[in-house]
């Protein structure tokens, strides 16, 4: 042996005999701790094919039967074929599947969306008391999960929750449990306070049908979203002068012979009849609109005699007819739209008479009111509270804008009063 060989094996060190058996010990409880995962169950199997993959959830006992609850956790679509998709303890075994609470027959497959629990039943395959089972699931497309573990008593329980954003409004469940089995139908129906919207569900549930049904298809959250109205007045005039109606083809005049507030009022006669309009108004960006105004009757005024139309953009459609409605005392009358076709840049009201002898008609105090929201960006919701004053010479405010623009209103129109409550 030359002296470099010599040099080299004296230059190495060997492993402290203390420290091999520290590291012995390490390896001995991580596969100690393996082993008893293993057995106990807190293992399980899952394999991924092209992005699929299911998951078993829980496995329990009910009366004779077996109960396995296998969750979609991948992407599309998995189908089970009832014959060959259970495996317990190795033996495969034909079961039957529910899936959102309907069964599929034998000859089908069944069709598991995503994010959908199925519930594969093994008649007369319960677990005897301390048995444990281990149970493997696979679709048709080979995709499996497996499991083992004590089988718990009875059906799985699912946690359904429903959650409120918005403070105008609350959601009721029928039947109203704490928890739900698979499949279970629960309906929700929700109460709106007034001056709020009920905008729509989400999470579990999507769109806005009030009351709506949900299957229970595992653990669920479900939002409801509740918007505060932002109510505007568009128009409002006491006919103390004469600022907003078109009064160059109308026969309709200001009197002080009769006046629900103030001095005036609009009157119309036999002679000063016809068509009585009001100029353009833009009701764009409503959810509602609603028009409220006092009127008074006198000299025998009959139906047909004396109507209210609204202008949708392009025709003058019938709303109400106040003749024949009283004489004598002022009363009032007020009307709320939902139809769209009424949310335009040129909405119009046409009170509308037709008079002989002495019948006579006055309206007084017309207010237009809008109800709307403000989104602005980033999804925040604000009220804004925009008035128009009536008879002054100020561009029309739209009522749907984001920060920037509403920025630049407050900047360019001093006219108009911004009124902006707190942020919800």
């Amino acid at each position: 042996m030359n002296s470099k060989t010599r040099r080299l094996r004296k230059s190495i060190k060997a492993i402290s005999p203390v420290l091999a058996v520290l590291m012995m010990i390490a390896i001995a409880i991580a596969g100690s701790l393996i082993t008893y995962a293993w057995v106990t169950g807190y293992i399980g199997f899952t394999t991924e094919k092209a992005g699929k993959a299911i998951m078993i959830q829980s496995v329990a006992n009910a009366g004779n039967n077996l109960l396995v609850y296998v969750q979609n956790v991948g992407e599309g679509t998995v189908e089970l074929n009832p014959e060959n998709c259970l495996y317990r303890n190795g033996e495969l075994i034909p079961c039957d599947i529910t899936i959102n609470g309907v069964p599929v027959a034998a000859e089908e497959n069944g069709l598991l969306s995503e994010g959908d629990t199925a519930e594969l039943t093994l008649t007369d395959g319960a677990a005897a008391a301390g048995e444990k089972v281990t149970v493997k699931v696979t679709t048709l497309l080979g995709t499996f999960t497996e499991k083992s573990s004590y089988p718990a008593l009875g059906q799985v329980a699912y946690l359904l929750t429903v959650e409120t954003v918005g403070t105008g409004g609350a959601v009721t469940k029928n039947p109203d449990q704490e928890t739900y089995s698979l499949g279970d139908v629960v309906e929700l129906s929700v109460t709106v306070d007034p001056g709020w919207i009920f905008s729509g569900w989400s999470g579990d549930l999507t769109g806005n049908d009030n009351p709506a049904t949900v299957t229970v298809t595992g653990t669920m959250t479900i939002t409801a979203t509740f918007i505060q109205l932002i109510e505007t007045t568009l128009l409002a005039d006491d006919f103390e002068s004469w600022n907003t109606w078109d009064t160059t083809s109308s026969q309709w005049y200001l009197s002080p012979d009769q006046d629900h507030s103030g001095r005036y009022s609009a009157k119309s006669t036999d002679g000063h009849e016809g068509y009585f309009d009001c100029d353009p108004l833009n009701t764009q960006g409503s959810v509602a609109v609603t028009l409220d105004f006092w009127y008074r009757l006198s000299g025998g005024v009959d139906g047909g005699d004396f109507e209210v139309r609204f202008y949708d953009g392009s025709n003058w459609d019938y709303i109400a007819d106040l003749g024949d409605q009283g004489e004598g005392s002022w009363q009032h009358f007020a009307y709320t739209t939902t139809h769209s076709q009424y949310f335009k840049s040129n909405f119009r009201i046409r009170f509308d008479s037709s008079l002989s002898g002495s019948e006579t008609v006055w309206i007084d105090d017309i207010k237009l009111i809008q109800d709307s929201v403000v989104l602005l960006d980033g999804g925040i919701m604000i009220g804004i509270q925009v008035i128009l004053l009536i008879g002054k010479d100020i561009p029309h405010v739209d009522l749907v804008h984001t920060l920037p623009e509403l920025e630049t209103i407050m900047k360019d129109t001093s006219s108009v009063i911004l009124k902006m409550p707190e942020i919800r």
